[in-house]
């Protein structure tokens, strides 16, 4: 069988990178404001920019990169426990007659949390738990990929209480989403799940179809297994677990609660002899359900690892040289991360693409579809929602207020669609290296996917915009 070439992912994101440079050179810093489009001079990308944009990735992303490789080396711990490996067993052996339920059922898991949670990355947490199970139901790598990147990327399109949109939205446009807007939200998840699900169950029937492989499972033997306790594994996981989910919703922006915040500072600010111990306890970073960083949940995965070690008495060596295999394993996802970092630095540093956003609107006016296809473009150079927005509010901002509803839906829409296609998607091109699928055959089996529901949340946009 002749080998695969596994290096399109890569190629997608050098011509990204090649196009953002060579837009400096050929086309004018291009902005809008007020609405009003205006260029400005040339500014071009040298040689020593790009070492020092890329370098930047680090410092402005610290936090993500230390949670990767903090995740990277637990999830190769977990891996290394006898323990996980009977407890993924266990779980499998419940699900192995109806293994497509179990897809569907996580898919939803991850799409759910995604949409209410703060950051995505968190979610891949629970992606070597969904992995191992896949492995030992023997399902293919695009059942795998369904039930936890695809369920990500989903509700990364349907974000409903996530916080960073919600306050993105409300600092760009200073709206909140009414009803009309939750309800398109949801029936987009819905949707796309299940158009999601089906493309994946024909997919999977395929022959040639490769599947997950478990690469450990030989490195277990049974008798030493079922020896082993997974109670300890299994409360300390439940407990992880529901903190984080807990630690990423933003109670209090985006559900009006305040409990989680005023029980911290009661906490901290309490005394014992008139000294605040619990401050002195947790430190200075903020520990109320809400505020979490990605600083605190790695913090909080070096501490499971060190429990379980314990538990399970693995040595702190062992432990160490696991983490070190993990950083190995993650070595090309991490790269690629600091690559997209590169192009989003780049692009933001030099907004050459107005002039690209100006021809489409005074081609096709202001509209659904024009509001749709800029973001979409700008999501594949500015990498993260944040940064696709805040250059393309001076856009929008002279758009009614009724219609500014639809307009921030319609960033959020073109944002979540673009990530199942695009090379700089950071969700998709984790998940694809993570799981070695190539990017190539993954357009392939995703493209009608993308054509679908690009064309529904349009139409819902439309219908929307006519409401408002």
């Amino acid at each position: 069988m002749k080998k695969q070439n596994k290096n399109w992912l890569l190629k997608g994101i050098g011509i990204v990178l090649l196009i953002a440079i060579l837009l400096t050179w050929v086309t004018p810093i291009g902005e809008f404001t007020n609405g009003t489009f205006t260029k400005s001079e040339f500014s071009r990308v040298g040689i020593f920019d790009i070492s020092n944009y890329s370098l930047l990735a680090f410092y402005y992303f610290t936090a993500v990169f230390g949670l990767l490789f903090v995740i990277a080396g637990f999830s190769k711990f977990l891996n290394s426990l006898k323990a996980f490996k009977k407890l993924t067993s266990n779980i499998a052996k419940r699900v192995e007659k109806f293994p497509f339920v179990f897809v569907v059922i996580s898919m939803i898991f991850y799409a759910v949390l995604t949409s209410i949670t703060k950051e995505a990355l968190v979610m891949f947490l629970f992606v070597p738990v969904t992995v191992a199970i896949m492995a030992e139901l023997k399902q293919t790598k695009i059942a795998t990929f369904t039930a936890s990147i695809g369920g990500i990327l989903l509700g990364t399109l349907a974000s409903t209480c996530n916080g960073n949109v919600t306050q993105i939205i409300k600092s760009v446009f200073t709206i909140t989403k009414f009803n009309s807007e939750m309800i398109a939200t949801i029936a987009i998840m819905v949707i796309g799940g299940v158009l999601l699900a089906i493309l994946t169950l024909f997919a999977s029937k395929k022959k040639d179809e490769e599947l997950i492989v478990n690469e450990l499972a030989e490195e277990f033997k049974a008798p030493e297994i079922k020896k082993v306790s997974t109670l300890p594994l299994t409360i300390i996981g439940v407990i992880t677990s529901i903190l984080t989910i807990l630690a990423f919703i933003d109670w209090s922006n985006s559900f009006g609660v305040s409990f989680f915040s005023d029980l911290a500072t009661k906490i901290t600010d309490s005394t014992i002899g008139g000294v605040t111990v619990f401050k002195f306890i947790f430190g200075q970073n903020p520990i109320a359900f809400g505020e979490w960083t990605l600083f605190t949940l790695a913090g909080l995965l070096v501490l499971v690892t060190i429990i379980l070690g314990i538990v399970y008495k693995v040595k702190l060596r062992d432990i160490v040289d696991q983490y070190i295999e993990g950083f190995k394993a993650y070595a090309k996802p991490i790269f690629i991360v600091f690559v997209l970092y590169t192009i989003l630095i780049t692009s933001v540093s030099f907004p050459t693409l107005g002039i690209v956003y100006d021809w489409i609107i005074n081609v096709f006016g202001d509209n659904a579809f024009t509001w749709t296809v800029v973001t979409m473009i700008a999501s594949v150079f500015n990498v993260t929602y944040e940064y696709v927005v805040g250059p393309l509010s001076g856009l929008f901002l002279n758009i009614g207020k009724e219609t500014q509803e639809v307009v921030a839906l319609a960033t959020q829409f073109g944002y979540g669609l673009i990530q199942f296609v695009a090379p700089t998607s950071m969700s998709l091109a984790l998940g694809l290296t993570l799981l070695d699928i190539d990017y190539k055959k993954y357009l392939k089996f995703i493209w009608k996917f993308f054509a679908a529901m690009t064309v529904i949340s349009i139409l819902v946009l439309v219908i929307l915009t006519h409401i408002a």
